[in-house]
């Protein structure tokens, strides 16, 4: 058996604690659902150290237990019954982080419609929504909810996995912000409020001929470049089913940007839109891969209840009547109002509120708008431009928005 071959079947075999393990159902309202992540990401690197074909790469010892009730990272997601009323949700909507304007530019709306599962089907009639973690010190929603020790940790055994250098840290924040390490010719790095971890390959790691990850117009090679790295190395990322996230859109320049990504599909409705939304395998490089970030933001948020919600097609009459969230500026946009022909429904999305305190779950739009633009801002012939457009999906008897100054009708 060839080194990279008994490499491959002893990372099948990591230990359990580092595989995504569902929430326990318990009887008070609220829990802290935290689904280890690591497996996942300490797999997804090991897999790219097989491309790469780093020499001296240590055998992974198998734990003897991680042979036993092995679970794999797609298993159904199984959130806790309501065990009492529910109450009611008071917030600020809105999106977060100082986005601004989010508007984008296509050909062809199709190229802004990704594998959102929840795009073909809509048919859930409850939806979980999640608390933020909150800190007083922190005001702006980038509060640690990982130590420096546990960053360590996390960032210790992914090393581990590739490489028999040293792990050597290199930048720990004085304030326990993010924790920066390298081993060999690898690096890592994790922030304190953040579930993503990114490892970057200072030799980047070479891919096959016919694949390739760069901005593209071409989704179908992107497709067939995600499935390459899906399907090959789908027990080393912990995927039952890899499922490829390509997203495509152009800049002012007529410039198409490309993003590449995995999600675990699984049979189980609410699982995939959760493992869409929530967690996600980002691959970045060209020719070559240069880096891989991984993400699990349902690692750290608490679980809030599952919550009644809206149809798609009370959300679409929501849109239609006014009753939706969008940071297009629509009297520049939109001077002669939302053409119904021109409304297409991306799926259901999960976003912050404005107040960071929820996650919660929207009906996803996108416009198609029709802005005044002189000959210095004109569009390539062909270009389209579209704008996001968001109706909670929260039952209306649940949700309360407090404040509507964040273009919120």
């Amino acid at each position: 058996m060839k080194k990279n071959e008994r490499l491959m079947e002893q990372l099948g075999e990591v230990n359990d604690k580092y595989v995504a393990e569902a929430a326990p159902k318990i009887k008070s309202e609220k829990t802290h659902i935290k689904f280890a992540v690591i497996g996942t990401m300490a797999a997804a690197a090991a897999g790219v150290v097989l491309w790469q074909g780093v020499k001296n790469i240590p055998d992974q010892k198998a734990d003897k237990k991680s042979t036993e009730n092995k679970k794999s990272y797609s298993q159904i997601i199984e959130f806790p019954e309501n065990t009492g009323e529910l109450p009611i949700i008071h917030t600020q909507n809105g999106e977060t982080g100082g986005m601004g304007f989010e508007g984008f530019l296509a050909y062809d709306v199709s190229e802004l419609l990704d594998e959102n599962p929840s795009r073909e089907s809509c048919e859930f009639t409850e939806l979980p929504v999640f608390i933020e973690p909150s800190n007083e010190i922190y005001s702006h929603g980038d509060f640690p909810v990982y130590t420096i020790d546990e960053m360590e940790e996390k960032l210790k055994n992914i090393a581990a996995l590739l490489t028999d250098e040293e792990f050597t840290p290199v930048d720990r924040h004085p304030n326990g912000e993010y924790y920066k390490a390298e081993a060999g010719d690898i690096s890592f790095s994790m922030y304190s409020h953040s579930s993503r971890i990114h490892i970057e390959f200072k030799n980047s790691v070479g891919l096959p001929d016919e694949y390739d990850i760069c901005d593209t117009t071409d989704k179908d090679h992107a497709i067939r470049s995600l499935k390459y790295l899906g399907d090959k190395y789908k027990n080393i990322i912990r995927m039952d089913n890899p499922t490829p996230v390509v997203f495509t859109d152009f800049n002012i320049y007529n410039e198409p940007l490309t993003t590449y990504a995995l999600y675990d599909k699984s049979e189980d409705p609410l699982t995939s839109l959760i493992n869409y939304n929530l967690r996600q395998v980002n691959f970045y490089g060209g020719k070559e891969l240069r880096s891989i970030s991984i993400c699990d933001d349902l690692g750290y948020k608490e679980f809030a209840g599952m919550y009644p919600v809206i149809s798609y097609d009370q959300a679409y009459e929501k849109l239609i009547g006014g009753d939706y969230y969008t940071t297009v500026w629509e009297e520049e946009y939109l001077p002669n109002g939302i053409n119904n022909d021109e409304i297409f429904f991306t799926g259901i999305s999960y976003r912050r509120t404005a107040d960071y305190k929820y996650t919660l779950p929207y009906y996803r739009f996108l416009v198609e708008l029709h802005p005044e633009r002189n000959e210095q801002s004109r569009l390539a012939e062909g270009i389209k431009e579209f704008g996001a457009y968001y109706v909670p999906a929260v039952s209306p008897d649940y949700l309360v928005i407090e404040n509507e100054d964040v273009a919120f009708n």
